[in-house]
C-alpha cells in the first residue's frame, strides 16, 4: 500500500503565477492537512485506516451504484456590490449543474481521455441539490449573501493571513464580518469570497481558486467551519469576471474548481500529494493514496506549454508502475493542478474512496429518495426547451418514449407551483404558457414512467 510523505507546504502557490500564458489557479488543501497533522501527529494513521478499509472493500464498493443525494448552500460573501463578486443567481444554479454532470459521469469531454485511463473511468453517482429548507424549517432556494466585512484584516484566504493563517476563516463567521454555516452535518456549506484581496491585479502571483477541509475527523475542522470556499473569479460555469477579464477563456469556463475542491472535501488528496511541491527529486516518494491515478513529482500546471491548448503535454514525471503499466502522469484528473478545459475523470478507486467518506464521515448530508423515483437531466432524457431565456410561452420537444402521461410541474425558487399540466405520452411537442409570471429562474419537472425530470428555465 502506497504511504502519503507530508511536509510543510506553506503557501508554495505564491510562488508561481503564469506558465507561459496560463493563469495558475491554486489551493491551500495541503496546508490545511499539515496543520491537521501538527495538531494529531496520528492523523495520517487514521487516514491510511480507512485506505486500507477502502481497498479490502475495493470490489463490493465499485460494484455499488446506490445514488446518493447531498443538500448545498452558497454563502456569497462580497466587498463590492457588483455583478463579479456578489455572483448572481444563474451562476449558483450552473455550478449546481456542473457538480451533478462530474460527479454522475455526464459530461462529453470524456471523449477527450486518453485511451490508456479509460478502464479507470468512475462514476461518483452523488447529486448535488441546492437547500430547499433552512436549520429553521424555514423555505429558501440555498443561497444567501450579504456585504462582508474584513475587519481590518488583509483579506480572506490563506495568502492575506500568513501571520495569523486562523484568520483565514473568519469569512464563515457572522461576527467576523461573514456569514455563519448551516449545520455542517446535513448541509454541504460552500462559501464564495474573494481570496486574493492582497494581489488583484497581480498577474505574476497566481490566484488560490479555493480550499476546503478533509472529512471529520480532521482536527483542523469543526463544526463551525466545514466546507469548500471558492474565489469568485473561479464559481460556476462562465460568470461575468471570466468573460469580462479572462477573455472567456475555455481553461476557467466549467466550473470545476468547485468540482476540485468537493474532491477534497469527500476525501481526496492532490494527485502529487505534497512533498512534490517543495522538493520534485522527492516527489515520487509522496502519493495521494489512490493506486490508480499515476504518481507524479509535481501538479501537472508547471507543465504547460502553451495557452492555446494546456493539454496536449505529455508528461511522465515518475518511474513506478501500476499493473505492469508505468503510466503517464494523469492531468485530466480533477484533482490535478490543471485546467477545465483538461479535466475529465475521477478513477473508480477515487470514486470508491468519496463514497467511504460520504456514507460512513459525513453520512447526515444524504437525503432520502423517495423508492422507484429516479430524477435525470433534461438533457439526458431527449427533452428540449425553447426559446431559453424566454418572454412567457415555452416550447418543449420530447423524444422520451414515455408510456404513462407526462405530470408537468413548475417550481419558483421558493419552491411553490406556479403552473401544472398533464400531456398525453403521445405529444410529442407542446407547449408552457408561463406568460405574466415574473421574471425569474423556474424549475420545470417532467414526471412519468416513474422517472422525474428537472430542467430550469429563464423567464426575462
Amino acid at each position: 500500500m502506497k504511504r502519503v510523505l507530508l511536509i510543510l507546504s506553506l503557501f508554495t502557490y505564491l510562488t508561481v503565477a503564469k506558465s507561459q500564458g496560463v493563469l495558475l489557479r491554486t489551493c491551500g488543501f495541503d496546508d490545511h492537512i499539515h496543520q491537521s497533522i501538527q495538531q494529531n501527529p496520528h492523523f495520517m494513521d487514521e487516514v491510511m485506516e480507512d485506505v486500507d478499509d477502502m481497498y479490502n472493500n475495493l470490489a463490493r464498493m465499485v460494484d455499488d451504484t446506490t445514488e446518493y443525494t447531498v443538500r448545498v448552500v452558497f454563502h456569497i460573501i462580497y466587498l463590492a456590490d457588483n455583478k463579479y463578486e456578489n455572483v448572481p443567481d444563474e451562476f449558483c444554479f450552473n455550478q449546481i449543474d456542473a457538480l451533478n454532470r462530474d460527479y454522475n459521469l455526464l459530461n462529453d469531454d470524456t471523449i477527450n481521455l486518453r485511451s490508456e485511463f479509460r478502464k479507470f473511468l468512475g462514476n461518483a453517482r452523488i447529486k448535488f441539490q441546492l437547500a430547499t429548507e433552512d436549520p429553521n424549517g424555514n423555505p429558501t432556494n440555498g443561497i444567501e449573501r450579504k456585504l462582508g466585512n474584513l475587519n481590518g484584516k488583509p483579506g480572506w484566504g490563506l495568502a492575506a493571513n500568513i501571520l495569523q493563517p486562523q484568520k483565514a476563516d473568519d469569512h464563515k463567521y457572522t461576527n467576523k464580518g461573514g456569514l455563519d454555516a448551516w449545520d455542517t452535518k446535513k448541509y454541504l456549506n460552500i462559501w464564495v469570497v474573494d481570496l486574493n484581496v492582497p494581489t488583484r491585479g497581480c498577474d505574476t502571483c497566481g490566484y488560490l481558486g479555493g480550499y476546503a477541509y478533509f472529512p471529520p475527523n480532521n482536527p483542523a475542522t469543526t463544526p463551525d467551519n466545514d466546507g469548500p470556499t471558492i474565489d469568485y473569479r473561479f464559481f460556476g460555469q462562465g460568470n461575468h469576471y471570466l468573460v469580462d477579464s479572462l477573455n472567456n477563456s475555455p481553461n476557467y469556463a466549467k466550473g470545476r474548481t468547485t468540482v476540485h475542491e468537493c474532491g477534497h472535501y469527500f476525501g481526496l488528496f492532490h494527485c502529487w500529494g505534497a512533498l512534490g511541491q517543495l522538493n520534485p527529486a522527492l516527489g515520487c516518494l509522496d502519493d495521494d493514496n489512490i493506486l490508480d491515478t499515476p504518481n507524479s513529482t509535481v501538479p501537472y500546471a508547471t507543465h504547460y506549454v502553451e495557452a492555446r491548448n494546456v493539454c496536449d503535454t505529455i508528461v511522465n514525471s515518475c518511474d513506478t508502475k501500476y499493473q505492469g503499466v508505468d503510466y503517464d502522469d494523469l492531468f485530466e484528473d480533477y484533482m490535478d493542478y490543471s485546467t477545465d478545459k483538461c479535466y475529465s475523470i475521477f478513477t473508480k478507486q477515487q470514486v470508491a474512496m468519496m463514497r467511504k467518506k460520504l456514507t460512513e464521515k459525513r453520512p447526515g448530508l444524504i437525503i432520502s429518495t423517495p423508492t422507484g423515483v429516479t430524477q435525470v437531466s433534461a438533457a439526458n432524457n431527449n427533452i428540449d426547451l425553447f426559446p431559453n431565456p424566454s418572454t412567457g410561452k415555452v416550447f418543449v420537444r420530447q423524444n422520451a418514449g414515455f408510456k404513462s402521461d407526462v405530470q408537468v410541474k413548475v417550481y419558483n425558487l421558493m419552491g411553490e407551483i406556479v403552473y401544472q399540466k398533464t400531456v398525453s405520452a403521445a405529444d410529442k411537442n407542446f407547449d408552457i404558457d408561463l406568460s405574466g409570471k415574473a421574471a425569474s429562474i423556474y424549475m420545470i419537472n417532467f414526471t412519468a414512467d416513474g422517472i422525474t425530470t428537472s430542467e430550469k428555465i429563464i423567464l426575462e
